[in-house]
């Protein structure tokens, strides 16, 4: 997986946790989590745009984790 597009995990409900730490992802569409329930997610190494919005109305969303990431773009 290098890229997810828009909304690809808008309302999931039963999702918590998504850990993407062991993937080549380097792309985030808009809309990601948007209204989504998951609490936790680990991103890789690759990930370098995130796209806009991608966490809105996640209100349960409490750990992200970005640190070991080449983040470029936000939004």
């Amino acid at each position: 997986i290098e890229v997810i597009d828009d909304g690809c995990f808008a309302d999931t409900l039963h999702l918590k946790s998504l850990d993407l730490s062991h993937t080549a992802l380097t792309t985030v569409a808009n809309s990601f989590l948007k209204a989504s329930r998951v609490e936790r997610i680990r991103f890789p190494a690759t990930l370098q745009t995130l796209g806009d919005h991608a966490f809105a109305f996640a209100p349960d969303l409490k750990v992200l984790e970005l640190s070991h990431t080449q983040l470029q773009t936000v939004g």
